[in-house]
């Protein structure tokens, strides 16, 4: 789900939750609190949560690798991440995804 951390933010979280093949991806954080972002991460399903951004719309609040830095500062989103887990929210999770579907 596009945007699933910032928009209808429970709703997307209760999917997640339920349904196996429903991801949420972070896209759009920069325009929300990052406590929220937070708060979601600690839900018990941050397997299921992936890294977006939707750059270059939020140039004006930064360089891309200000907006990164907004995630990985402590106190922060990731704080309490392994370093499987944080490497698993930048690519790790898609690219999961993609070496089952070659299987098919």
């Amino acid at each position: 789900l596009a945007h699933g951390t910032v928009s209808y933010v429970e709703e997307c979280a209760m999917m997640c939750n339920f349904r196996p093949n429903v991801y949420l991806d972070i896209s759009g954080y920069q325009t929300e609190q990052i406590n929220q972002l937070t708060a979601i991460m600690k839900k018990g399903y941050r397997h299921k949560i992936i890294f977006g951004t939707d750059w270059p719309l939020f140039r004006l609040q930064g360089t891309q690798k200000d907006c990164i830095k907004k995630l990985t500062d402590l106190p922060g989103p990731l704080e309490e991440l392994s370093q499987a887990e944080i490497e698993s929210f930048f690519g790790g999770i898609i690219s999961g995804i993609l070496a089952k579907r070659k299987q098919l």
